[in-house]
């Protein structure tokens, strides 16, 4: 039986902590999430933040969970009636027993108003932000989430996430929106030892429930279009629409923006925006603010689609464009075959442009696609026989 102690709060220094434990006979683990103290009186203390962390680590230890804390009545009931059965639906084992000792309906005195999305600079978040900026649902805040997988305390999570480079990115896009950037920092991943691919969902909306005191409505910048919905644990972005579900009450709102919208359509609304263009980051190799390294996947997946629609120039100031010039068969090539072989949507939406476009694709990339199929069984191989 795993126990969710009463989460507390606490000023150090420039930052506000809150935290709580989730323990067992045998372990203690710390969970807490570090926001600057300027926004203390907006943060929820109760175990909301923290209770889809605590179930994704019963899951994972095959253990009950008692909840000691306030329990927030509509989390509690979306979790059991909603979430569970789809994980049961999904083929998970054993599903835990959830034991709370005061449940009760979350209020707020002052009711939430903001409207806020994550900031991670990519297409599917710069797509959320523009679309946005004026309307009915109008932003108000841009948040930033920072959960280490490392053992560190507070103050070397904070520190190890907290670049110069992030805060003159930040102070660019502040200055440009005038909109607030909230950096919050968590030990999530520390402890719901799952790949990042399965939790994220999961993961966003935790902390943005933790902000929920400035925060009614959360734009969760969706990857996945509405033919890619289903019950898959593979990815979260297969299921966030029933995610939204689970957490939605009378004072929260999760919106998953928007699944009929399709990438290469997000892109090429994208790429007329003056700032994607200056700070653009897609890059899995580097940070926010470190600029793109123009030769992972999403780098590469990126400039293909600018340049398939006419737009990659626009970008010389966040992409080396000599590079994927240099490296332009081969990438075609990766391309093909993750389209061909591997059936990757994203990769067939690219290629189904190009033809569109009467794009001409470079010469050569046949011969170099069966190169990455080959090169791909030889490592099958070497695998196989090590």
């Amino acid at each position: 039986m795993l126990i969710l102690k009463n989460p507390s709060i606490e000023v150090k220094g420039e930052w506000c902590i809150v935290k709580t434990s989730l323990c067992d006979d045998n372990c203690y683990k710390e969970l807490f999430y570090a926001v600057e103290n300027c926004y203390e009186k907006v943060l929820r203390t109760d175990s909301a933040p923290f209770l889809l962390w605590a179930v994704l680590i019963a899951i994972k230890e095959k253990e009950d969970l008692t909840i000691e804390g306030d329990c927030d009545s509509r989390l509690l009931y979306g979790i059991e009636k909603i979430l569970f059965p789809a994980f049961e639906e999904m083929g998970f084992g054993r599903i835990p027993i959830i034991k709370a000792k005061n449940v009760v309906e979350y209020k707020q005195e002052v009711p939430a108003v903001g409207v806020a999305t994550g900031l991670s600079g990519g297409i599917d978040s710069f797509y959320t932000v523009v679309s946005n900026l004026d309307g009915a649902i109008k932003l108000t805040h841009l948040v930033q989430f920072f959960s280490d997988r490392r053992k560190k305390d507070i103050e070397e999570t904070v520190s190890l996430n907290s670049t110069k480079e992030l805060d003159v990115w930040n102070d660019n896009i502040k200055e440009y929106l005038r909109l607030p950037i909230i950096k919050v920092f968590s030990n999530f991943n520390e402890y719901c030892n799952f790949p990042f691919d399965k939790i994220h969902a999961f993961c966003n909306v935790s902390h943005a429930l933790l902000l929920n005191g400035a925060i009614k409505t959360y734009l969760y910048s969706t990857g996945f279009s509405m033919e890619e919905i289903k019950l898959d644990f593979s990815d979260t972005s297969h299921y966030e629409l029933l995610i939204c579900q689970v957490v939605n009450s009378s004072c929260f709102e999760m919106v998953s923006y928007l699944p009929v919208v399709s990438r290469m359509e997000k892109t090429i609304s994208v790429a007329k925006s003056e700032i994607a263009q200056k700070y653009l980051h897609v890059c899995v190799r580097r940070e926010i603010g470190e600029g793109n390294c123009t030769e992972c996947f999403k780098c590469k997946r990126t400039l293909t689609t600018l340049d398939v629609i006419g737009k990659i120039n626009l970008f010389a100031n966040v992409f080396d464009l000599s590079l994927y010039k240099k490296n332009k068969r081969k990438t075609w090539g990766e391309l093909l075959y993750r389209k061909r072989i591997m059936k990757d949507p994203f990769a067939k939406e690219i290629v189904n442009e190009s033809k569109k476009q009467q794009y001409k694709k470079p010469t050569g990339s046949f011969w170099a696609m069966i190169g990455v199929g080959l090169r791909n069984q030889m490592q099958k191989l070497k695998r196989k026989f090590k």
